[in-house]
């Protein structure tokens, strides 16, 4: 009967932790941040979607200089973060 009683919880430990180590392989993906932001040697600029227009976003560089892009709602590659120092946006809509 203690033999049994052993098997019983062993067997009760055993999927427990199976079911936690399951749990945790199948979570989901940390979504990308609002606004600038680097992954890798990629600069990128994530357009949350509050709007569903594109909207102007201007850059620094790291050499002083700054330019303007437009962007649509999502994550855009905007150059390479050895050159990008930030980028930001007003929300403006982007002049066609």
């Amino acid at each position: 009967m203690r033999m049994s009683k052993l098997a019983a919880v062993a067997s009760a430990l055993a999927l427990t932790t199976t079911g936690l180590l399951a749990g945790t392989a199948s979570a989901a993906p940390v979504a990308d941040p609002c606004g600038y932001f680097e992954r890798g040697e990629d600069a990128l600029y994530n357009h949350c979607p509050h709007d569903e227009w594109p909207v102007e976003v201007y850059i620094d560089d790291h050499n002083g200089g700054k330019r303007q892009t437009c962007v649509n709602t999502g994550t855009t590659k905007i150059g390479h973060s050895a050159v990008i120092r930030f980028a930001w946006s007003n929300r403006t809509a982007c002049r066609v």
